[in-house]
């Protein structure tokens, strides 16, 4: 299986499955935002592959706070540490994965390329995760697209 972690004090997770349906596509199984170890939906010993997103300080002052970029980058750190035990770790600059297109129409494009089993994943998620509060729920789909390009969609 594949995790995809986008770090930070409020850390969303997206977990896929093994690449073993009859089209041989690696499918969304579970996300959610906090401590992926968490789940219910997987045992950390099933992930092979973990795929954290590199913090890095933009050029020309576009980092608005250098600190909280140190902050994410311990986190990012900190989750492959855990993971690296037994996973392949792999760290993915913003840029690799999402370009420089808006949230919002980042977003868009990400539920888009979801199956409709998918979608039911991520809305169960997010609405059962009333916890989950609405300036929070970017992390989740963040992550989702992170796993996304991490099996090649």
């Amino acid at each position: 299986m594949l995790l995809a972690i986008d770090p930070g004090t409020d850390t969303g997770w997206a977990l896929f499955s093994d690449a073993n349906d009859r089209d041989g596509r690696h499918r969304l199984v579970a996300c959610g935002l906090g401590d992926p170890r968490l789940s219910d939906k997987h045992r950390a010993a099933d992930i092979t592959r973990v795929v954290i997103e590199r913090p890095m300080i933009y050029p020309r002052g576009q980092t608005k706070n250098p600190n909280d970029v140190v902050t994410l980058a311990v986190n990012a750190g900190e989750w492959g540490g855990l993971y690296r035990q037994w996973a392949a770790v792999e760290y993915v600059l913003p840029f690799q994965w999402k370009g420089s297109v808006p949230k919002n129409i980042h977003h868009e494009r990400v539920i888009a390329k979801l199956s409709d089993a998918e979608r039911v994943v991520v809305d169960q998620t997010l609405a059962r995760g009333r916890s989950i509060a609405r300036g929070k729920r970017h992390n989740v789909l963040d992550a989702i697209g992170l796993g996304l390009f991490g099996v090649g969609r």
